[in-house]
C-alpha cells in the first residue's frame, strides 16, 4: 500500500488534464475503455462529459475538480460519492458503471438519462399531468430509499 506522501508525488508528476472530444479512457479495474464525447456541463466539484462504453453504452462522465487539496483528498470525496451511490442503489438513482483515477483525474462513469424532468414535462401540455405522479412517486421512493440506508443528499 502506497504512503499518502508517495501517492501524492505521483500524482505531481502526472498533472490533472480534462479529457478532450474523442479521448479514451481506459479503467484500470475492469480495463474497460470509454471514448469521450462531448461536454455537457460542469458544477461545483466536476465536468461532465458524454460518453460510450466499448460496448456502445451511453454513459456520463463525471471528472471531479482538482482543488488545492493534496490528491488523496481528491480521492476520498470521490470514494464517499460512490459509496453513497452504491449503497444507495434503487431503481430511481442513477446506476455507477465504473469509477477510477486516469492521468491524474478521478472519474465516476454512470448511466445516461435521456431527458431532463423539466424536459420530460415539457414534451406535449399533457405531460405535467399524465408524468408528474409517477415523477413525484420516483423522487420521493428515491429519497426514502437513500434516508432509509442514512444517506444525506
Amino acid at each position: 500500500m502506497q504512503s499518502q506522501k508517495e501517492r501524492d508525488d505521483f500524482h505531481k508528476a502526472h498533472p490533472f488534464a480534462l479529457p478532450c472530444l474523442g479521448d479514451a479512457v481506459v479503467s484500470p479495474l475492469t480495463g474497460t475503455i470509454y471514448e469521450i464525447g462531448a461536454p455537457l456541463g460542469s458544477g461545483a466539484h466536476g465536468y461532465v462529459f458524454r460518453c460510450k462504453s466499448e460496448w456502445d453504452v451511453d454513459l456520463v462522465a463525471k471528472v471531479l475538480k482538482p482543488s488545492s487539496a493534496n490528491f488523496t483528498e481528491i480521492e476520498t470525496k470521490a470514494a464517499s460519492e460512490i459509496t453513497a451511490q452504491v449503497l444507495a442503489r434503487s431503481p430511481h438513482i442513477v446506476h455507477i458503471h465504473d469509477a477510477f483515477v486516469f492521468k491524474g483525474a478521478c472519474y465516476i462513469l454512470s448511466e445516461r438519462c435521456l431527458k431532463t424532468a423539466d424536459a420530460l414535462l415539457d414534451d406535449d401540455p399533457q405531460s405535467p399531468r399524465i408524468w408528474f405522479p409517477a415523477m413525484a412517486k420516483a423522487v420521493l421512493h428515491g429519497l426514502h430509499f437513500v434516508h432509509g440506508h442514512g444517506v444525506a443528499h
